[in-house]
C-alpha cells in the first residue's frame, strides 16, 4: 500500500484533539487543548490553526517527513459534510460556522469535515472491529449519542448531509428532556448524562457514570440495575435502527461503552428481545477495537485516508 499521512482533528464540546495518522493507523504527535477556553469561533479557529502549524512542523522531525500530507479530516458535532459547516452544536455556542473553508484557507491543506459519528465509522471500517464489514452502524455513547451509518462500503449522509442522527430516535413518549429540546430521545437515556439521570433515580442521589462503573466492579446491585437499564434502552433504540437498516453489526464506542466489561453483551441481549422477528439475531453488537484515547482523531484522519 502506498504510504500516506493525514491529520485528524476531533472537536468535542470539552476538548479538541489533533494528531498525525499514517495509512496503517499509526498515531503521532497527538495533542489536546480545551475547546471552550476561547470566547468565540474566530479565537478558537486561530488557536486550532496555530496548533496545526506546530504539528506540521513536528512532522518534519519524524520518519513521516518525506510523505506529503494528503489533507486534514475534521470530526465535529452537528457537522455537515455537504457544505463544510458546523451547524449550531448544542455544547459549543458558535451558531453556524464555515469551518472547513476557513481552516483550509488558514492552514493551506485540503480540509474535509463530517459529523464525528461518521468519521468514527470510517475509522472503524479501516482500522477497527468492523474492518471488512460492509454494513454496520457505529454508535457513539458519550455526552450525547451519535450514529454513523456505513452501508455498502460507505458512510450514508443523505442529500442534506444529516443522516444518521440515531440518538434522536424516540424511545419513550413524553420522556426525559433531550439536550436538543425534544423529549424521550435515545440520547437522554444512553449517553453519559443519561446514565447519571438513571443513577440518580435508582440511588436517590447524584452519581457519576464513572462511579456507577466503579460500583459495578464491586458487585453493587444498584449499579447493576443502572447498567442493565441503560443496556435495555439502547437495545430498544437499536432495534428500531435494525428494522430500518438491517446492519450486520452495531459497534459501540465512547465512554458509556466501557461502563462494564460485558456491556456489548448486555445490549445484544436486549436488542435480540426487541428486534423484529424477521431479523432477530442478525446484527452482532461489538465494542470498538480502536484505541479509546486516539480513536476520535484516527476516525477523522481516516476520512482522508479512505478516499486517497
Amino acid at each position: 500500500m502506498k504510504a500516506r499521512v493525514a491529520i485528524g482533528v476531533d472537536i468535542g464540546g470539552t476538548n479538541t484533539k489533533i494528531a498525525l495518522v499514517s495509512h496503517d493507523g499509526n498515531v503521532r504527535g497527538a495533542r489536546t487543548f480545551k475547546t471552550q477556553d476561547f470566547p468565540d469561533f474566530p479565537a478558537y479557529l486561530a488557536e486550532l490553526t496555530r496548533q496545526l502549524k506546530e504539528l506540521i512542523e513536528f512532522k518534519k522531525t519524524t520518519s513521516l517527513a518525506e510523505i506529503p500530507i494528503a489533507g486534514i479530516g475534521v470530526g465535529a458535532p452537528n457537522a455537515n459534510w455537504n457544505n463544510g459547516h458546523i451547524e449550531s452544536p448544542v455544547n459549543l455556542r458558535w451558531g453556524r460556522v464555515d469551518l472547513a473553508h476557513q481552516l483550509e484557507a488558514s492552514v493551506g491543506f485540503p480540509v474535509e469535515l463530517d459529523n464525528d459519528a461518521n468519521t468514527a465509522a470510517i475509522g472503524e471500517a479501516l482500522f477497527g472491529v468492523a474492518k471488512g464489514v460492509r454494513d454496520f452502524v457505529l454508535v457513539t455513547l458519550g455526552t450525547g449519542v451519535g450514529t454513523g451509518v456505513y452501508a455498502e462500503g460507505q458512510v450514508i449522509r443523505s442529500g442534506n448531509g444529516k443522516a444518521g442522527e440515531g440518538g434522536h430516535i424516540v424511545i419513550e413518549k413524553d420522556g426525559r428532556p433531550c439536550a436538543c429540546g425534544g423529549k424521550g430521545h435515545l440520547e437522554a437515556y444512553g449517553s453519559s448524562p443519561g446514565v447519571e439521570a438513571t443513577a440518580e433515580k435508582v440511588f436517590g442521589r447524584k452519581v457519576t457514570a464513572k462511579e456507577v462503573s466503579d460500583l459495578l466492579k464491586k458487585g453493587d446491585p444498584l449499579a447493576e440495575q443502572v447498567v442493565d437499564q441503560t443496556a435495555e434502552w439502547l437495545g430498544l433504540g437499536l432495534s428500531t435502527m435494525a428494522a430500518v437498516l438491517n446492519p450486520s453489526m452495531f459497534v459501540l464506542a465512547g465512554g458509556v461503552s466501557q461502563i462494564s466489561d460485558d456491556f456489548d453483551k448486555r445490549v445484544q441481549h436486549w436488542l435480540d428481545i426487541y428486534a423484529f422477528k424477521g431479523i432477530r439475531h442478525e446484527a452482532r453488537v461489538r465494542t470498538t477495537s480502536t484505541n479509546q484515547e486516539n480513536g476520535s482523531v484516527l476516525g477523522a484522519a481516516a476520512m482522508i485516508l479512505h478516499r486517497t
